[in-house]
Parts: structure tokens; sequence; C-alpha cells
């Protein structure tokens, strides 16, 4: 299998620290100091959006070296939450912001939006999670893997947790994207192909 074209993987890189730069400026914005504005809370909106390109480059980069079950049932279940995470984001600020408080309780409350909302939540933190064991077993970034593996749930169901602990566990995981991203820019060398583990 050849291997992804070289000037893709540095742009895939610089999303994904895009991403990872906005997650942070979102949790500082709106999950601590509490602004509702959807100026802010569009850095919010971006981070799944720049987190696929990143997620992409980065399954390119290790299949091609290191391919397994494991990456491709993470980066399928990582790509399916980060598009359902990105439509959450969107109704919230967008769409929720333009009701009244009211009728969007009401809305969580009754219906299907609070189980779909939950739903696309467990889905991105179980690709998150099966994603960055992959990227743990093939050793790429180690400790950016790790942090990205640890940050899943705690980031990924961060609107459950008080503000500061929510806001330090995106943040946190803003880190592991934006190091995740960097690997991508400055690629290691790489060991020969090893056979799929299966």
């Amino acid at each position: 299998m050849p291997g992804p074209a070289p000037a893709l993987l540095p742009l895939a890189g610089v999303l994904g620290i895009a991403g990872g730069v906005c997650l942070v400026l979102d949790s500082l914005a709106v999950d601590l100091f509490g602004t509702e504005s959807s100026g802010p809370n569009t850095l919010g909106v971006l981070v799944p959006v720049f987190g696929t390109f990143l997620i992409v480059g980065l399954f390119a980069a290790v299949r091609a070296t290191a391919p397994t079950r494991l990456l491709d049932w993470g980066f399928a279940l990582n790509l399916v939450g980060l598009t359902l995470v990105a439509g959450v984001d969107f109704a919230r600020t967008y769409v929720f912001a333009a009701m009244d408080d009211d009728a969007v309780d009401a809305l969580l409350e009754s219906g299907p939006t609070k189980p779909a909302f939950i739903t696309a939540g467990t889905v991105f933190v179980l690709g998150a999670v099966l994603f960055g064991a992959a990227l743990i077993r093939a050793g790429h970034a180690p400790r950016a893997s790790w942090l990205y593996t640890l940050t899943a749930a705690p980031s990924g169901f961060a609107s459950l947790l008080p503000d500061v602990p929510g806001a330090i566990a995106q943040a946190a995981a803003g880190a592991a994207i934006v190091a995740l991203g960097w690997s991508l820019r400055t690629p290691s060398p790489r060991p020969a192909v090893r056979a799929a583990s299966r």
C-alpha cells in the first residue's frame, strides 16, 4: 500500500493544531468565563471539523507502518463520533442560542434530543479511546496519544462536569490534539512495515 502524500500529512497536522488551539480557547472563554455569545462558541464548533482532518492524517500515517483492526475500528468510530459531535455543537451554538431557555429545556427533557446528544458523546468517546489505544500500540507520539486517550471521556462529557473540571479536561484534550497535530508536522523516521495484528 503506498504511503500518504507527504504534503497532506503536514496540512492535516496544521489543521489539528488549529483544532487543539480552538478547543483550549473555547474551554477558557466558554467554560471558565461563561461567555454565551456565538463568536467564542464558534471555536467549539470548529474543533470537530479540524479534528476530522487530524484523525484522517493520523490514520494514514500510522496505517502505512502499523495497520491493525484496532486502528481501523478506532478511526471509523472516532470519525463518526466527531461528525455527530459537530452536529451537536452546531445545534447548541446556533439553534439553541436563538431559542428561549424554557423551550430548550423542554426539548432536552422530552423527545429524542437528549438521547441523541448522549449517543453522539458516547460514540465519540468510544472512538477516541479505541483510536488513542491504536496510536499508543503503534508507538505514535506516545505521550500525546496517552493524553488524548485519557482525556476522551472527561472532555467528551465536559458538559456534565462542573465548569472548572470540564474546562481543565477540555484544555488537556486540546493540548493532546495540538501535540498529535505537531507529530504530523514533524514526522519521525518510521520502522519497516510490520505485519497486521489480526
